[in-house]
């Protein structure tokens, strides 16, 4: 079970958890999946971890996984579709990164990285604004079914429905732009 855990990349590490991270492989494995992760290093938060159960991690194993981990993520497919599925920036804390972020790849890339980043979130953006939209819009009018609903309840479920309703025709040029712009950067840097 340790190495389960281990290798799903915690970084706050049990007493046996450290102890079976205690050759070379294990290491490797620990930062090659923080790095696959997209996550900064978290050789410092695991050394923490380790020390108190007084173990010394071996970090040099770590940097070389980590090395080869984030070389991985990095790619600017995997960063476009990242950003595809809302992921790929890397909000929150540590355990709530959303497939870490592209602002832990070097530095000399991540100006590229950046425009597949910025396209792919753009379009899911606005697909996720225009679908929210949508989905506000049936709710209030599946809600209006209901028989027994007070005069103040059926006044609140109109009011969305007039208001998503103006919002939608923006919200659908939005879409639309962004998907144009998808298809062309797409077109133009051999994407699938």
């Amino acid at each position: 079970m340790g190495c389960t855990v281990l290798l799903n990349g915690c970084a706050t590490m049990s007493k046996s958890e450290c102890l079976g991270a205690d050759d070379y492989s294990r290491w490797t494995i620990l930062g090659q999946n923080d790095g696959l992760e997209g996550k900064a290093p978290q050789i410092d938060k695991r050394g923490q971890a380790c020390a108190k159960h007084h173990v010394a991690i071996d970090r040099e194993a770590y940097k070389a996984g980590y090395r080869k981990g984030i070389a991985a993520f990095c790619k600017p497919q995997n960063i476009f579709n990242l950003a595809l599925q809302g992921k790929g920036q890397g909000q929150g804390s540590w355990l709530l990164q959303n497939g870490g972020s592209f602002t832990n790849c070097p530095l000399e890339i991540q100006d590229e990285l950046r425009s597949y980043y910025n396209v792919g979130n753009n379009y899911y953006q606005t697909k996720t604004q225009l679908d929210d939209l949508e989905k506000g819009i049936a709710s209030a009018k599946s809600s209006l079914q209901k028989n027994d609903l007070k005069q103040e309840q059926r006044d609140y479920y109109y009011g969305r429905i007039s208001e998503n309703t103006e919002l939608l025709p923006l919200a659908r040029n939005n879409f639309e732009e962004a998907k144009r712009e998808l298809l062309q950067f797409k077109r133009q840097n051999g994407l699938n």
